[in-house]
């Protein structure tokens, strides 16, 4: 009877579970979630550094992820793992990981050790004798410190870790877990039971295993897990629950927000899926919501991307996509048309071969296949018939649009308009290109007709019954290649193809677009121009945006090199598109947008962007391979410095950037994008600082930038009181050589005064005291003759006897004493010339130009000299009838010359070995730095030319002539 009536139970729950079956597939569906293999998953193999086993996971206030296991202790900033702290540790074999506000890091060990570490420094605390593994390290608001072991609740006094309490209800278990609510209680998990203490209370209550995981949970119910379960439980910003199993990591979701009192939808993400190894033995989830995984094999992330994929066919390859009337998806491929709404439907009686979609002005849905042109009005298909060429190659439909008369235009090689059942070719017949050109694009025009797009920068306007084509090539400017994607505006039609995007309006120029930062758009396949005035451009290495704000600034400027926001893999874009089918962007409903790539279609709605608003914190790494102290002095000679340096950027660390800038070296930051390394030579001793920033992936810079201050020690030549010392014996060899120098300057002083002295009494002991008795026998001869021209000659004679006799004796005097001062070197030259022409009939002048300036006595003497031997050899040799003095005071040099209109001068008169009188005439003017010359004059005669430095001569310039290097004459 008993297995009766088993059977029967048995019987009644399957017919039950039949009903159910029904009744949920006939129900409403459940809320919708996005599935685990909608995230973007990215792998950390152990292979390529990450550490291996990890049982715990962290992160710390600036934004490091901290993972602990049986290798060690790391540090993860998105890029490398760090394990330079794990020698600090007493035990290598990491359970738990906490990381406090302070900036410490908490560490458990499987020996029960508890350790601190702060600033680069380890502080162990003493274990209990006893004691069990620290499988978890919690931190209340209030700022207490718990730990979880094996054997009970530990809270931390501030020197040690006591038992809390001191007595547990029974019965007495292994603790499996434990955690802390968001009411901040603590509850621990049992094999059979649950405890929790309320905060501030001093004892625990017992509870059941499902308060325990509605608790985790957050809600009613949601006992279920799985039975190889291996981690603590986390509940990611959807709701859903993660844990580590030995199957993989699993994702638990109870749809909706009531009690999860129903079955669970789980999912198991394995390695078969991609996880880096078989089992998954930690779960964290970080600040910025990404899901961290380790496994005995590396480390796994898993995030949301800015892209929502949809879940497509497997089969499904280059999905052609557009939407209707009802902002319903449809995606159509070779295998078949997908609809999708509220829930997905397909749609076996569209065909297969479809590669070409579109929505028609009355939002029903245009597409062909293999049964022919269908419309779909989300209810029924109609199909038409196509021309047979088309029927034969349906995937060979590169786009589809319907005109405003009702006409529907194909892109097959050419351009095909149906109408009326029938299709018509339109080529060189209509004015448009013909087969050597395919059509590419179709798009209708805002105001009448349609836009096409051809190979070879052809774009082509066609009215909707296919007349008045005209036909745009690259002499018009479009410059793009092969046209792939057309987006009409009022005024024009943005077009994008192999390389660029352009706007053209025909009479006017191509206006190009080109964005900032050298990105360039290479097979553009889709361009859309929201009501908002945001471009969007789909390429081979991502989709573009550009801000509405950054289009109208180049509607005014067409240089101006717009900013663009890109968006790839990282964001969860499908991926790389095919030129066919066009195009692969397309608008929905609101601001949202969808894209096709060759493998998969997803949705992003820019309205729901957000940026990381969390600016990243950088820290220097290294110098030179080391750590430095605060402002620590490097070893003399160091003139090459490396440093290291990073930011945690964990989500998308490969658009970390980084600003840096070293004190005396740089004047302003450089910014080197995510280059992570910076090296600096030929550095003098000194005093530096090094500073960094960094910016998050979405562009958010840090704010402080981290500084390490350091100096360079010098060698002893290097320093201050060895450039002064050198400076001091330079000084005192400067003055010894002074010294010395007025030494010999002394010694040749004394033996010129000797000479002029000697000079002085041999002049004045022989040829004054000769001229003196030629004198007085001249003058008694004079006397004794009568009255006549011989008694004149010999008094005139007498004068110039008498007055070289004066002369002789000026000399002798100026040779024992100082010189005279200087009178006027003009008037001593007319009376010179005055004197020496008086018993002749040649005419003397003296012509002055410029300003007379006071010339030293010494140089006034030469100068007055060399003038009269100029005119004594005009009075004995030109057989002149006149001569010309002429003096020219110059700011720099005064030139005289002397000019007669005798005979002149014969070839090498000047140059003879006995000439004395012009040899004593270049000594003078050697003298003082000047230049004499002598030559035929113009028209005849003979001109004579002295030329010497204002520098020199100048009474007024007698102080800078050590300036010129000239000497300071000595008397």
């Amino acid at each position: 009877m008993r297995r009766v009536m088993k059977h029967l139970l048995a019987a009644f729950g399957l017919l039950l579970l039949v009903y159910a079956s029904t009744a949920l597939a006939d129900a409403p569906p459940a809320p919708a979630y996005r599935p685990i293999r909608q995230l973007i998953h990215r792998a950390f193999p152990a292979s390529a550094g990450a550490p291996a086993g990890v049982w715990a996971i962290t992160q710390d206030r600036e934004g490091y992820l901290w993972l602990g296991g049986p290798t060690g202790l790391f540090k993860f900033d998105g890029v490398t793992f760090d394990g330079s702290l794990s020698p600090l540790l007493p035990h290598p074999q990491i359970m738990s990981l906490l990381a406090t506000p302070d900036g410490a890091l908490w560490v458990g060990d499987r020996s029960g050790y508890i350790t601190r570490i702060a600033g680069g420094k380890a502080q162990v605390f003493p274990r209990p004798d006893g004691v069990g593994t620290v499988i978890s390290l919690a931190r209340t608001t209030d700022g207490t410190l718990w730990a979880v072991r094996t054997n009970g609740l530990y809270r931390f006094t501030g020197s040690s870790w006591e038992r809390f309490p001191k007595t547990e209800p029974e019965p007495r278990e292994y603790i499996q877990q434990g955690f802390v609510a968001p009411d901040q209680s603590i509850w621990l998990l049992r094999e059979k039971s649950a405890l929790r203490k309320e905060p501030g209370a001093a004892a625990f209550e017992l509870r059941t295993l499902a308060d325990y995981r509605a608790a985790q949970l957050g809600r009613a119910g949601g006992v279920w897990r799985p039975e190889d379960q291996l981690t603590d439980e986390i509940i990611d910003d959807e709701g859903a629950m993660w844990c580590g199993a030995n199957a993989g990591v699993v994702r638990i979701i109870w749809p909706g927000s009531g009690p999860a009192t129903g079955p669970p939808v789980v999912e198991t993400y394995s390695e078969k899926d991609g996880l880096t190894g078989a089992s998954a033995l930690a779960v964290f989830k970080d600040r910025e919501g990404t899901i961290w995984v380790a496994t005995p094999k590396g480390i796994d992330q898993f995030r949301w991307g800015r892209f929502e994929p949809v879940d497509l066919p497997q089969d499904t390859y280059k999905p052609a996509i557009a939407t209707d009337g009802q902002d319903h998806l449809w995606v159509a491929s070779q295998g078949g048309l997908t609809e999708f709404g509220p829930i997905a439907k397909a749609w076996p009686q569209a065909g297969k071969q479809i590669n070409a979609v579109a929505r028609a002005p009355d939002g029903n849905v245009l597409m062909t296949s293999d049964r022919g042109l269908l419309r779909i009005d989300g209810h029924d298909i109609k199909v038409e018939p196509l021309p047979s060429a088309i029927m034969d190659m349906p995937r060979q439909v590169r786009a589809l649009s319907q005109a405003r008369d009702g006409s529907v235009w194909l892109a097959f090689r050419q351009a095909f308009r149906l109408a009326g059942g029938t299709g018509v070719p339109l080529g060189t017949d209509a004015g448009l290109p013909g087969k050597e050109k395919n059509l590419r694009a179709i798009a209708t025009r805002a105001d009448h007709g349609l836009w096409l797009g051809y190979d070879d920068n052809t774009v082509a306007t066609i009215e909707d019954d296919g007349t008045r084509a005209t036909v745009y090539t690259g002499a018009a400017g479009i410059a793009v290649g092969q046209v792939i994607a057309l987006w009409p505006r009022h005024d024009g039609v943005w077009i994008t193809g192999d390389h660029g995007v352009q706007f053209f309006t025909p009479g006017k120029p191509v206006r190009s677009l080109r964005f900032a930062d050298d990105h360039v758009v290479r097979l553009g396949t889709g361009i859309v121009e929201q009501a908002d005035g945001d471009l969007w451009v789909n390429a081979s290495d991502g989709l573009y945006r550009v801000a509405a704000d950054d289009m109208k600034r180049w509607w005014a400027d067409p240089h101006y090199l717009v900013p663009v926001q890109h968006f790839d893999e990282r964001d969860g874009w499908p991926g790389l598109r095919d030129a066919v089918p066009a195009p692969s962007l397309i608008p929905g409903a609101g601001h949202r947008l969808w894209v096709a790539s060759d493998t998969g279609v997803a949705g992003l709605d820019p309205a729901r962007l957000t940026q990381n608003p969390r600016p990243p914190v950088a820290t220097v790494l290294a110098v030179n391979g080391r750590t430095l102290g605060p402002d620590e002095a490097l070893a003399a000679g160091t003139t090459r410095l490396e440093f290291r340096y990073t930011a945690p950027v964990l989500s998308i660390p490969e658009r970390a950037r980084f600003r840096y800038r070293l004190t005396r070296q740089d004047e302003t930051s450089r910014d080197v994008g995510n280059v992570r390394e910076a090296t600096y030579t030929n550095l003098s001793p000194g005093s530096y600082t090094f500073e960094v920033l960094a910016a998050n992936e979405d562009g958010v810079w840090s704010t402080i930038p981290a500084r390490v201050s350091f100096r360079i020690a010098p060698y002893f030549y290097q320093t201050t009181w060895f450039a002064l010392l050198c400076a001091a014996i330079v000084i005192a060899l400067l003055y010894a050589l002074y010294a010395w120098r007025l030494r010999i300057l002394g010694t040749v002083l004394l033996a010129r005064v000797m000479e002029r002295e000697r000079i002085a009494r041999e002049l004045h002991d022989t040829v004054l005291q000769g001229l003196h008795g030629v004198l007085l026998y001249v003058r008694v001869a004079a006397n004794a003759m009568k009255e006549g021209a011989a008694r004149d000659h010999l008094k005139r004679a007498l004068r110039v006897a008498e007055q070289t006799m004066a002369e002789g004796r000026q000399r002798v005097v100026d040779l024992r004493t100082t010189p005279r001062p200087s009178i006027s070197l003009v008037v001593r030259l007319r009376a010179a010339l005055n004197e020496c022409l008086a018993d002749t009939n040649i005419e003397g002048v003296v012509t002055v130009d410029g300003e007379e300036k006071p010339i030293r006595a010494e140089a006034e003497d030469d100068l007055n000299a060399i003038v009269l031997e100029l005119i004594r050899n005009v009075r004995k040799h030109a057989h002149a009838n006149a001569v010309c003095v002429n003096i020219r005071f110059g700011e720099h040099h005064l030139d005289i010359e002397v000019s007669d209109d005798g005979v002149g001068v014969a070839p090498g008169a000047t140059d003879k070995p006995l000439s004395f009188g012009l040899q004593g005439v270049r000594e003078r003017t050697a003298r003082w730095s000047g230049h004499f010359t002598i030559g035929q004059g113009e028209p005849r005669g003979t001109s004579a030319y002295v030329t010497m430095p204002a520098v020199a001569i100048y009474a007024s310039a007698a102080g800078r002539r050590w300036r010129f290097g000239l000497p300071r004459k000595t008397e």
